[in-house]
């Protein structure tokens, strides 16, 4: 099959050459081309759509001329560049006679929205030259290749998609909305209303009542055209009267709201836009998040277990009673109950507290120090306030800081691993507050020098002997340092350790007993001394 191509296309190409050309047109074309391609016609055009040995026109070939078409196919844009096949020849036929229209469009039934651009509201009855007419073209592309090709009055390219290219001479506005796209306030449904505005996106925020009031009550028409900017809304006069006359100061927004009844002096005024700082008493920290409620009830003030409020006499019928506000108490119930009234110099509660919040208090270590008779120092120093203040008698979740022993066991005395060994003791003569435990307890220390007795009266318990020592002190074996004896001098015992005696061990002689509760103990004494009791009898 390759081979007769070969040589079929060898055979047109001699005919070209030699034959006569309407007798080789005749021959090889299957018929007349359209009259949009009548400029194509005859043998020595074929390869401007044909290329040689191929059946069939080349997509290639085609967009090299229809360099519009081609241009949309590349960016996928338009009718023909969303088709899945782009073979140009499946729906574009030729050879068919100069009055077959190539295009084959059934503009009854074609869907518009194969375009990329949907037809809605008005568009979709709209005959299709109302649109795709030649002056309409803006694209110049399109412009000048069907200008060169004769074809401005058939295509279907090139219009631009804005309103206002179809739609100039339609527009009511005049020059208000030059910026702006007509399909922000417009559909293509009901053009007469501006069925997408929303009024929440103009410069002017339609709220309360406002929102009922007609267009029209506004938006006022002048030579024929409704004005809709500019209009002048900074002042509540420029709309609306001033029944006061000019006898009040700042903005009408100041007391009046259009969310209600314009002569009602809303709670918004004194909450949100109040200016409280103008008055002797400025709201900070939580105060500021308060409502005006809070503190201004009129007749009856809040009253709950932490908050008593206080008004001013005479004032209570006011809308905003004037409550006192000359010390905390006067609104706030006393927390401590009464614990700092004989404080040196009186107590304020901004000694410890802010207006941002009741906790944490600013009273902190540094300031703890300051307080006669109980510095933090050690492990003190890291421990959180309410361990050491806890809720007493001042009520529930209320610490008590008025403590009256502050010495260890004022505090420690359930944690005293000692019980009653030490009950003349003070804490701090073994122990500081760095760390409970001893490190390297010291004997010899002064403050142990006032403890009369022996070693059994801190040690009881202790005696690893089973009483075989009674009668003797500790220390005339064991030292301070360590209790473990490193040099044992025999010759204060009743029996003389020497000649080959000296080299044994202790518990050569010295076994480990078990009593029958289980507990061991070495065997001092009594020992047997003869040396039958160790060596038996001579054979």
């Amino acid at each position: 099959m390759n081979r007769i191509s070969h040589y079929c296309g060898w055979i047109i190409t001699i005919l070209m050459a030699v034959g006569p050309r309407p007798a080789v047109a005749q021959l090889l074309s299957p018929g007349e081309l359209a009259e949009v391609h009548v400029d194509l016609e005859g043998i020595r055009s074929c390869t401007e759509c044909h290329e040689l040995r191929q059946r069939g026109i080349s997509e290639g070939l085609c967009l090299s001329c229809h360099e519009p078409l081609a241009i949309r196919i590349e960016s996928g844009t338009g009718y023909h560049g969303r088709l899945e096949d782009s073979a140009c020849g499946e729906c574009h036929k030729e050879h068919l006679g100069r009055e077959f229209d190539v295009r084959r469009l059934d503009e009854s039934s074609f869907d518009h929205i194969e375009t990329g651009y949907s037809l809605r509201g008005g568009h979709a009855d709209t005959e299709c030259r109302s649109c795709h007419a030649a002056e309409k073209i803006e694209d110049t592309g399109v412009a000048v290749f069907k200008a060169e090709h004769g074809g401005l009055e058939r295509t279907f390219l090139g219009l631009p998609e804005t309103c206002v290219s179809c739609h100039q001479d339609d527009s009511e506005h005049g020059d208000q909305f030059s910026d702006q796209m007509c399909s922000e306030c417009h559909d293509e449904v009901r053009w007469e209303e501006a069925t997408v505005f929303d009024h929440r996106n103009a410069a002017y925020q339609l709220g309360g009542r406002h929102i009922e009031v007609e267009c029209a009550g506004c938006h006022q028409s002048a030579g024929g055209v409704t004005r809709y900017r500019p209009l002048v809304f900074e002042d509540c006069t420029s709309c609306h009267e001033d029944v006061h006359e000019g006898r009040m100061e700042g903005e009408c927004s100041d007391c009046h709201s259009p969310s209600d009844e314009w002569r009602q002096v809303l709670s918004v005024m004194m909450t949100d836009q109040f200016e409280h700082g103008t008055l002797r008493f400025a709201l900070r920290g939580a105060h500021a998040d308060a409502t005006c409620q809070s503190c201004h009830r009129m007749g009856s003030p809040l009253a709950t277990e932490t908050v008593a409020i206080q008004y001013r006499q005479g004032t209570e019928a006011f809308a905003y009673p004037r409550p006192l506000f000359d010390q905390c108490s006067s609104c706030h119930v006393e927390y401590h109950a009464g614990s700092f009234e004989d404080r040196v110099g009186g107590a304020a509660c901004s000694d410890c507290h802010l207006e941002g919040a009741w906790s944490p208090s600013t009273f902190g270590i540094g300031r703890h120090d300051d307080v006669p008779g109980f510095v933090l120092t050690g492990a003190h120093r890291a421990t959180p306030c309410a361990e050491c203040h806890l809720a007493s008698v001042s009520g529930p979740n209320r610490p008590e800081f008025q403590i009256e022993d502050n010495s260890c066991s004022g505090c420690h005395l359930d944690e005293s691993p000692h019980e009653d060994l030490f009950e003349s003791i003070a804490c701090e003569v073994c122990h500081d507050t760095e760390a409970f435990e001893i490190v390297g307890f010291d004997h010899e220390a002064p403050s142990l020098m006032y403890i009369v007795g022996a070693c059994s009266s801190c040690h009881v318990g202790d005696d690893p002997h089973q009483g075989q020592f009674g009668g003797s002190e500790c220390g005339s074996c064991h030292g301070t340092s360590t209790f473990t004896i490193q040099d044992f001098d025999h010759g204060m015992a009743r029996f003389l350790v020497d000649g080959a005696h000296s080299t044994l061990s202790c518990d050569a002689c010295h076994a480990t007993e078990l009593l029958e509760t289980g507990t061991s103990f070495i065997q001092y004494r009594p020992l047997d001394r003869e040396c039958v009791d160790c060596h038996g009898e001579a054979r």
